[in-house]
């Protein structure tokens, strides 16, 4: 289900496209992903919103319109339900890097990695 993530192609369409009824592609779906198509296309939105948060200097609104949300307050509501904090306040949050951890643990690897026996 990877295409342009602002197209929303209906459910429907989906369906017709390989041959199934919408009931039977949703439990299909279901049953490979754990997750409704719904769910997945807003995981997939959520996560491209994060991942450009973190790695644009894209403006809130530019970000919620490159994800397919309806506006800026669509995507700060809806950000905010999944991460508990603004769009806003995730881009500015400080960040963990590799190199964070491994000075942290003197380069081993984490509790189940390969120095913990």
């Amino acid at each position: 289900m990877r295409v342009d993530i602002r197209d929303r192609p209906s459910l429907d369409d989906l369906a017709k496209s390989v041959r199934l009824s919408r009931r039977h592609l949703s439990r299909l779906f279901h049953l490979e992903t754990g997750l409704s198509p719904k769910a997945a296309q807003r995981a997939v939105r959520m996560e491209r919103a994060r991942h450009l948060l973190m790695t644009s200097h894209l403006t809130i609104k530019e970000v919620a319109a490159s994800c397919g949300f309806m506006d800026a307050s669509h995507l700060v509501r809806e950000f905010a339900r999944v991460h508990r904090m603004s769009p806003t306040e995730y881009r500015n949050a400080p960040r963990v890097t590799r190199e964070d951890v491994a000075e942290e643990t003197n380069g081993e690897d984490g509790p189940l990695g390969r120095h913990n026996g």
